[in-house]
């Protein structure tokens, strides 16, 4: 959660470009798949996933000629298929891996809108959901199961403009949100947490499932001996955990 233009779709897009190249940068270490990934990329609407996460990533929706000017390689898009909407795109197929001792792969990316309702959301099997902007209860659940047989993430990027929703809520404890407004959301709070299935909840995706892919984390020596030598903290107040449903801390 972050406020307006502050590069949320931006970083969003980085890490997602990431996973579906498999080129990860010496200095990265959040997630890290093995394999080729299915992941999706989603907004409120086709047009809005069009205009963020699509120009983002792919490049400039009405310059076909543009395409792979965005955070994928205009080298790693194997090909492109047409969505509903003037300029949207329904996947692509991407290039992933191949350097070195990598044997060489292809990803697929699919765009997908809050708008079409938790019907459409259902049956895939993936590595990764991006929620860019805030989705419903009933959405952002069925996206978090879209990933438990791969044990893979899901990340949301978006400013809280519909205040403390019922999203917003999964991302704060009780005591976090009393403290900021008193018990009757601390109470909203508590009762959001149990809407869910268990399944569905944060930090619950078996490994186990129908795509055999390793997920690891690099770490630098100098951090695995802090580690080592101090006891894991939780992150800093004002900063955000690694992995969004983790939870944020409350606002300074």
């Amino acid at each position: 959660m972050a406020g307006n233009q502050l590069g949320k779709t931006r970083a969003g897009g980085a890490e997602w470009a990431m996973h579906l190249t498999g080129r990860y940068p010496d200095w990265w270490q959040g997630k890290v798949f093995d394999c080729p990934v299915r992941m999706w990329a989603a907004g409120v609407t086709g047009e809005s996933t069009r205009d963020n996460p699509q120009r983002i990533l792919i490049g400039p929706p009405q310059q076909q000629a543009a395409w792979g000017t965005g955070m994928i390689p205009a080298d790693a898009i194997l090909s492109t298929m047409a969505g509903r909407a003037p300029g949207a795109l329904d996947s692509v197929v991407v290039a992933w891996g191949g350097g070195g001792d990598v044997q060489a792969g292809e990803s697929v990316l699919s765009f997908k809108s809050y708008e079409k309702g938790r019907e459409k959301w259902q049956g895939e099997t993936l590595h990764g959901v991006w929620f860019d902007e805030e989705p419903p209860l009933d959405i952002y659940s069925e996206g978090l199961t879209r990933t438990n047989a791969t044990g893979g993430i899901t990340i949301v990027t978006f400013t809280p403009l519909l205040g403390m929703s019922d999203v917003v809520l999964l991302f704060l404890s009780a005591e976090q949100v009393g403290g900021m407004g008193g018990d009757d959301r601390a109470a909203k709070s508590r009762n959001s947490r149990s809407f869910a299935r268990p399944s569905v909840l944060p930090d619950i995706s078996p490994s186990s499932g129908e795509i055999g892919c390793r997920i690891g984390f690099r770490q630098s020596p100098m951090l695995v001996d802090k580690r080592d030598a101090e006891a894991a903290i939780s992150p800093l107040e004002g900063e955000m955990s690694g992995r969004t449903e983790g939870g944020a801390v409350p606002p300074s």
